[in-house]
């Protein structure tokens, strides 16, 4: 099985894929609960991310994303948002 990981701001990678090229998306994105304090955790991605996210998956590509119990709700509201079609909570 081929598999890449991928490191970077993922909104900036995505931009460079073309449409409907992923199988998968799995991330652990910010969890918007200002973690130790830190800028880059202040609030859990928005729908440009999401948008992103579903312009290069495949038809029938899944995104799995971990989020904190406090937020989770903000992450599902903006991958909706964007169209996707929210499934299972685990």
């Amino acid at each position: 099985m081929k598999y890449s990981l991928i490191e970077g701001d993922c909104i900036e990678v995505m931009t460079g894929f073309d449409p409907c090229s992923i199988d998968a998306i799995v991330c652990d994105p910010p969890y918007g609960i200002g973690f130790m304090g830190k800028q880059w955790d202040c609030s859990v991605p928005g729908e440009e991310f999401a948008a992103a996210a579903l312009r290069v998956l495949k038809p029938g590509g899944h995104l799995v994303a971990f989020a904190a119990c406090r937020t989770v709700h903000r992450l599902m509201v903006n991958l909706e948002d964007a169209q996707f079609e929210l499934r299972d909570l685990i």
